[in-house]
Parts: structure tokens; C-alpha cells; sequence
């Protein structure tokens, strides 16, 4: 009953909030009848203005609207519309990492931390695992792995058990290296 009689003033109210939702209407018929259902009386009050007062104020906190609102949800209250994000950094603008590689390794090279074939066959290995997208946990960053080692063992005229024993010694030469260059 208490519902029906307030029904003009909640189509005022829908009225007043109609920029902020086309559905308005039936956000306030749907908050009004749940207000009025959780409403214990208040005999101070003026019933009528304190129900719509509560409708008003829950629709508008459904809709990311007001005190409500931010008391609500603080995390979506303070979120950041997506127009307005800055533009992602060029991820492309840093150093390319095969160029360091192939620095390190001729650098590395050139002072006799590593062979010739020893270079030649750390950059196969890691050429090999990265077309492959091997995963990074697994043995030594991927590069030890049995399907890298078996593609680059063919090249090697070697045992794939071998390329891994190679690779291993090599790639602890080159972190040897790396650490007395720092």
C-alpha cells in the first residue's frame, strides 16, 4: 500500500535522475519497492520523504553517483575512465636484446672467456628456443631444454646430450664473464 501511494513521487524522482540512465524507471521502481520493504518506521519522521529521500539516494549510489557512492565502493568511485588513460610507452623503444646477446657473446669471445664455436652455438640454442617459445623456467632459461637441444644437435653433428653439455659449460663461462665485466 505504502508503495502504490508513493508512486507519484517516484515518478518525479525518476523525472529528476533521467540523464542518468535510460533504465531509470525501473531502477527507482525496483529500489523504491526494496526501500519500503526494509523500512522499519520511524515515528519522527515524515515517511513519505524519508522513503523517497532513501530511493533517491540508493539509485544514485547503484549508478556510481554521489556520497553514496564513494562511501559504497571507493575503488570504483576514484576509478579512472578509460579515455582518459595516457598512452601506453613504446615497449620497442628499449634496447634489443638479441643485439646484447651478440654484443656479450662477442665481447666474450674476443677475450677468450668463449670459443668461436662455443659463441656459435649459445646463439643457435637460443635462436632455436626462442622460435620454439620454450618456457623461461625450464633448464637454464629454456635453452636446455631436449626439443632446443635435438634441433641444434643436427646442425652440430652432435649428440643433442652433447649440445646440452656444451651449452651448459658455455652459458657458465659466459655468466663468469658477464661478472668480472661489472
Amino acid at each position: 500500500m505504502i508503495t502504490w501511494l508513493l508512486v507519484p513521487g517516484a515518478v518525479n524522482l525518476a523525472r529528476q535522475l533521467a540523464d542518468l540512465s535510460p533504465d531509470i524507471d525501473a531502477l527507482v521502481a525496483g529500489q523504491l519497492w526494496l526501500t519500503v520493504r526494509s523500512y522499519s518506521g520511524d515515528p519522527h519522521r515524515s515517511v513519505a520523504a524519508t522513503l523517497l529521500a532513501r530511493t533517491r539516494r540508493e539509485v544514485m549510489a547503484d549508478l556510481g553517483v554521489g556520497d553514496a557512492a564513494l562511501r559504497r565502493d571507493r575503488v570504483w568511485a576514484t576509478a579512472v575512465p578509460i579515455g582518459s588513460v595516457p598512452e601506453v610507452p613504446d615497449l620497442d623503444a628499449g634496447p634489443d636484446p638479441e643485439r646484447e646477446l651478440t654484443e656479450l657473446l662477442e665481447d666474450a669471445a674476443a677475450t677468450g672467456a668463449l670459443t668461436r664455436e662455443d659463441r656459435t652455438l649459445l646463439l643457435d640454442v637460443a635462436r632455436e628456443a626462442a622460435r620454439l617459445n620454450v618456457p623461461a623456467r625450464r633448464g637454464r632459461g629454456g635453452l636446455m631444454t631436449p626439443s632446443v637441444a635435438e634441433l641444434v644437435a643436427e646442425d652440430f653433428e652432435a649428440s643433442a646430450r652433447t649440445v646440452r653439455r656444451r651449452a651448459a659449460k658455455a652459458v657458465t663461462n659466459l655468466a663468469a664473464f658477464r661478472r668480472s665485466t661489472l
